[in-house]
């Protein structure tokens, strides 16, 4: 069988009947395949092949009608050779108007071992791009045995099958166009674009075919590849940090010709970064010179962004500069790595923390009251500063205030410009005292000259013992042996004149212990001032240099030693009352110029010689043994003190340095004069 163009291959089966059955009704089924035919390669031709087989007689005859529309684009090819009839078809009738032709089998008395095949040509009237979509429909009937050929009998009367099939002449491919690609930005906190959640689908595209869509029974379809994306559809997410999305659309018609178009998704971030806290504010502390360095202030923000995890962030001004009290205004920016950026403005404020210095804090105050008042007026000085300002004190109660008697605390605040307060706490004592107006006499003394000495006196109330002893010292200015000083006399408690019943006082360096007694101490007229007197018999008797109160070998040893070493002799301190100097243990400030001439001589000596012997009162009120003297030692005695220096004054041979060998010593030589530098 020639094959042109397209075969189209029409295969009837299953007309089949028993020999020995009933006449047949006809086929039991009736297929046409195949049902669709896409004419692409030699659109111009088109064979239809009728195959007839499996028929079992007796049957009368086969008729087949294939029909189509004349007005198509196709037409039939006259039957005749180029149709073809297979053994045992013959044609009946000639094309007529609606465009058919008839077959018939004669009547066949047993079954078609290879079956029978027609072919019609069919030629169609369009070029090879044009679209044609034609339907060719094939009627069959089956003649019973008793139906004769050419019968008038309508067809309808006779069991008939029908089917049809679709040629399709379509060798252009269908057209398909994009929607507009798409630049769009990032929702909101994400750094990606999704077409759900943004209301914005992405458009179907255009597409169109040469083929009404109508003649194909699944129509022109097409499908979509989103390169690069993991997910399709509505439920695709296309990110901002990635490379554009391309989405290709394919279409295809119904003969599986394809066409396609690319659409992009170019999804920028426009979100710019958050800066948390927005305008924050926070205090940083000055220093001690009410100074603040700019420190590095960005680590107090939270810096986020919907894409970039890290943005770079800066600060204006940078850390480093110097700065005083006050605000600083700051600007924190972000920038992430898509070029959006967000500032904020922050304000540090440079406060001062440190509190004021004093510069001046008085000391324990203790005075007297006023004269006739149970209390006194107290005035001090303080003040204070601040690095970073004026500094103000305010003092409870404050100076100038009336204290009253007894010890009362004294609380003073300093505050400066930022409130930074410091205290400082100290107390006023304020003593019911008296005036002590001395006069101090020196026995034998005969110096040439003014000289000071330190004094001290004691106050005693033996009688009631209403009153501990209140002891005082101060330096005293003698002229030829006589010394007049005034000194403030505080008491513990209230107490009325007379109530000092014994007093005491000595030169600390260098003389005893004088008592006195009224009337050598009176009272003023005032009541206010305590007059005393060590004069005459109360005179204070010089030279006892060990501080015991009495004057023996000790004493002569001092001098002795300070006479023949000059060396000994110390520098006198530019306070007389310094206890350091005072102390009578050490012998390096022992000092045997009792003249004040700044020499140790002879006239020295003679206050040991006058007094050796003698001690000085006790204290007012002790009812003590007085300690001896040591007026007389063994020559071994000295050599174990220390004093060998007296020995050779052992001038009657008795082994014994006594008063004797004193006297002797002083009537029967002559002293070697020293002359010592001060």
């Amino acid at each position: 069988m020639r094959s042109v163009g397209c075969i189209v291959s029409v295969l009837l089966v299953g007309l089949v009947a028993t020999a020995s059955a009933a006449p047949s009704e006809g086929p039991e089924m009736l297929t046409l395949n195949p049902l669709e035919t896409c004419v692409t390669d030699d659109p111009g031709i088109i064979e239809v092949e009728v195959v007839l087989d499996g028929i079992v007689t007796p049957i009368n005859g086969v008729q087949f009608n294939l029909a189509w529309n004349p007005d198509s684009c196709w037409q039939v090819e006259k039957a005749e050779d180029d149709a073809r009839p297979a053994e045992g078809w013959t044609q009946i009738g000639e094309e007529i108007d609606f465009g058919s032709v008839f077959y018939a089998v004669n009547r066949v008395d047993a079954v078609t071992e290879a079956g029978v095949v027609a072919v019609i040509r069919f030629t169609s009237t369009l070029d090879e791009n044009a679209c044609c979509v034609e339907e060719i429909c094939l009627d069959m009937g089956v003649f019973p045995e008793t139906k004769v050929f050419g019968d008038p009998a309508p067809y309808a009367s006779y069991p008939t099958f029908g089917e049809c099939q679709i040629l399709r002449n379509d060798a252009e491919p269908p057209e398909i166009a994009c929607g507009p690609d798409k630049y769009v930005y990032t929702l909101p906190g994400v750094c990606w674009w999704k077409p759900a959640d943004a209301g914005d689908p992405i458009e179907k595209p255009v597409v169109t075919d040469n083929c009404d869509d109508d003649t194909c029974p699944t129509g022109t379809s097409y499908w979509r590849e989103d390169k690069d994306a993991p997910d399709k559809g509505l439920n695709n997410k296309y990110w901002a940090d990635r490379p554009p999305v391309d989405i290709t659309w394919t279409a295809t018609d119904c003969c599986g010709q394809m066409d396609e178009c690319v659409q992009v998704i170019d999804v920028h971030d426009n979100e710019a970064p958050t800066i948390l806290p927005d305008g924050g504010r926070t205090e940083v502390y000055a220093d001690e010179y009410c100074l603040y360095e700019l420190e590095d202030v960005r680590d107090i923000y939270t810096i986020t962004d919907n894409c970039d995890p890290d943005p770079q962030v800066v600060q204006d001004p940078m850390p480093g500069g110097i700065y005083g009290l006050g605000p600083i205004d700051i600007v924190i920016g972000a920038n992430d790595s898509h070029g959006n950026n967000a500032t904020v403005n922050g304000l540090i404020t440079v406060v001062d923390v440190l509190p004021p210095t004093f510069t001046i804090v008085p000391e324990n105050i203790e005075m007297c009251a006023d004269a006739g008042e149970c209390g006194a007026m107290v005035e001090w000085a303080i003040g204070a500063e601040d690095e970073c300002g004026a500094a103000c004190t305010i003092c409870d109660p404050p100076s100038g205030s009336t204290f009253p008697i007894g010890t009362t605390s004294v609380t003073c605040t300093a505050k400066d410009e930022s409130d930074n307060t410091t205290e400082v706490t100290f107390e006023v004592t304020v003593r019911p005292c008296w005036n002590l107006d001395v006069t101090v006499e020196l026995r034998g003394f005969t110096g040439p000259r003014p000289f000071d000495r330190c004094m001290e006196f004691e106050l005693s109330d033996c009688e009631y013992g209403a009153l501990a002893p209140v002891v005082l010292n101060d330096v005293m200015t003698f002229e030829t042996g006589v010394g007049n000083l005034q000194m403030e006399v505080p008491v513990p408690e209230v107490c009325i004149p007379g109530m000092f019943d014994c007093m005491r006082a000595q030169d600390v360096r260098y003389s005893m212990w004088s008592n006195i007694a009224p009337p050598s101490i009176y009272v003023s007229p005032d009541q206010r001032t305590i007059m005393a007197q060590w004069v005459g018999d109360d005179a204070l008797m010089l030279g006892d240099l060990n501080g015991d109160n009495g004057v023996d070998l000790w004493d002569w040893h001092v001098w002795l030693s300070q006479a023949q070493d000059p060396t000994l002799i110390p520098e006198l301190p530019a306070d007389l009352c310094d206890p350091a100097f005072l102390d009578p243990t050490l012998f390096a400030n022992q000092h045997s110029d009792f003249s004040g001439d700044h020499r140790v001589t002879s006239t020295d000596f003679g206050h040991i010689y006058d007094n050796f012997g003698l001690q000085g009162d006790w204290d007012c009120c002790s009812v003590n043994p007085v300690p001896a003297l040591a007026t007389s030692m063994t020559v071994e005695e000295l050599e174990s003190a220390g004093m060998g220096l007296l020995i050779k004054y052992d001038r009657n041979h008795d082994g014994v340095v006594d008063v004797q060998d004193l006297r002797l010593r002083t009537d029967g030589a002559k002293t070697k004069r020293t002359r010592v530098r001060r």
